[in-house]
């Protein structure tokens, strides 16, 4: 017992100090995945060690080596419980500003329910539907959706990466971009609220760093960074929405936040967890609905499972800009945060260079 537990306890250390290392590799990135559950577990541990264990110099460094990772990783996660700050305040006053409420769902492109996806839009009726994972069998099952909403763009795809927004407000400039990697799109368009004013939306779904999609977290990080470079040198107010494959909690998504300047609305609210609707034991926030201090949140939700490995998300938020001061805003990124950006792009455009023919 005492040997098995000492390999748990290295479990969780070494799971916490790998996110921290300088490595992109798939496997150190998902070890920040779960931390939540390494808390639990080292907790578990923790509370086993004395009972079992001799005490000696191994003992003391073992169980004092896992309390700094539990301390690690409750640091890491407590700003997404309700004992942290909220960083996106509410407004459910503002009765005469625009509102905007908008779901996004990863649909799993090899699940086959459908009806369960229309079903939750109808009840759900959204200002916004953006769906990631469809291929052509999900667009042709979804084609209804076009009469409620008729602004729509459906690019949809055979390879995990498609993408369909449908929209009741009226859309402007879009664009869909492969914005560093063939055969990812990500979506950029303008919105035009009730009262004729315009906000930015930007689609995403960058590669997960896994087997079989990307070995290392370069393309996906990169990808986040792009899109903040763009938010931040833009007065447009803007919303950032879609499965970002990774964490609310990791590196490169705070880095996000503070290279973008946008808001998280789950901190200080909750985790709100979104992968793996299959399994109660390993979930954690994969997608996610960040936007500018211009607008305040009215309500977030995860929405009932749909078939997918992944629960929707929705937002309502109010257009509120004369109030953007009332937040709780990511800190600035500073010339470390700058530099850290810029060497995760030159890493994704040279490992683009590499590849291609």
């Amino acid at each position: 017992m005492s040997i098995f537990l000492m390999i748990l306890a290295g479990i969780v250390i070494v799971a916490t100090a790998l996110p921290a290392l300088p490595c992109t590799r798939w496997w150190a990135q998902a070890s920040g995945f779960p931390r939540p559950q390494l808390v639990g577990l080292g907790l578990l541990v923790l509370a086993a060690l004395p009972i079992t264990l001799e005490w000696g110099l191994a003992a003391a460094v073992v169980t004092g080596l896992l309390v700094l990772a539990i301390a690690i990783q409750l640091w890491r996660i407590l700003p997404y419980t309700r004992l942290w700050r909220v960083q996106a305040q509410a407004n459910d006053e503002a009765a005469d500003a625009p509102k905007l409420s908008i779901m996004i769902a990863n649909v799993q492109m090899e699940n086959r329910d459908a009806a369960k996806v229309r079903h939750l839009i109808a009840v759900q009726a959204p200002d916004v539907v953006l769906l990631v994972e469809p291929n052509e069998w999900w667009s042709s099952q979804l084609a209804s959706l076009e009469t409620t909403y008729p602004h729509h763009v459906l690019r949809p795809q055979d390879n995990t990466y498609g993408m369909l927004l449908f929209s009741k407000l009226p859309l402007h400039e879009t664009e869909v971009r492969e914005l560093l990697n063939e055969g990812v799109p990500s979506i950029r368009t303008d919105l035009e609220l009730t009262d004729g004013r315009r906000v930015r939306l930007y689609a995403v779904h960058p590669p997960p760093p896994m087997l079989g999609h990307a070995e290392d977290s370069v393309p996906r990080d990169a990808e986040l960074i792009l899109v903040a470079r763009e938010v931040a040198d833009s007065t447009m107010p803007t919303i950032v929405a879609g499965d970002l494959n990774d964490v609310a909690w990791s590196q490169t998504t705070r880095l996000f936040q503070r290279l973008s300047g946008l808001l998280d609305p789950r901190v200080g609210r909750g985790m709100f967890n979104s992968f793996h609707a299959g399994h109660v034991w390993m979930r954690w926030p994969l997608d996610h609905i960040f936007f500018s201090p211009a607008f305040h949140l009215r309500s977030l939700q995860r929405l009932p499972a749909i078939g997918s490995d992944h629960f929707p998300l929705a937002a309502s938020i109010v257009f509120v800009p004369e109030d953007a001061g009332e937040h709780n805003p990511p800190a600035a990124a500073d010339e470390e945060d700058e530099r850290d950006a810029a060497s995760r792009v030159t890493a994704a455009h040279r490992c683009d260079d590499d590849v291609t023919p």
